[in-house]
């Protein structure tokens, strides 16, 4: 498997320093780490679960990782900026709600039930 992957992407390179197993978060086994390779645009890894026979090759794309974290920043700025008039906003309909409550309830509210004392 090493071999045909290396046929593309060139000879492997050596592991990064403290990075002998990989957790699954999915299935919770960890994967011990066997190859890792990488181009200009995307780095591969190689990798064995040590309760099966079965590999797990993990490739990530450098491009799309940046955008997804200038992405999530930004999204991050706004959430920051617009919390102050979400708040208000929240709290306007709340006192809304609640002064349509008591206008609601003021109307059928009688303290003596049927027998009010002008009788």
């Amino acid at each position: 498997m090493v071999a045909a992957i290396s046929a593309n992407y060139g000879t492997p390179k050596t592991m990064p320093a403290g990075s002998g197993t990989v957790t699954n978060s999915s299935s919770c086994s960890a994967h011990r780490q066997i190859c890792f390779w990488e181009d200009s645009r995307r780095p591969f890894t190689l990798a064995r679960s040590p309760l099966s026979i079965s590999f797990q090759l993990a490739m990530l794309l450098k491009q799309s990782n940046g955008q997804a974290g200038m992405t999530l920043a930004a999204a991050m700025t706004l959430d920051r900026e617009d919390a102050p008039p979400q708040e208000m906003a929240r709290r306007k309909k709340a006192a809304d709600n609640l002064a349509t409550k008591r206008r609601s309830d003021g109307k059928a509210f009688r303290p003596w039930g049927r027998f009010s004392p002008e009788k």
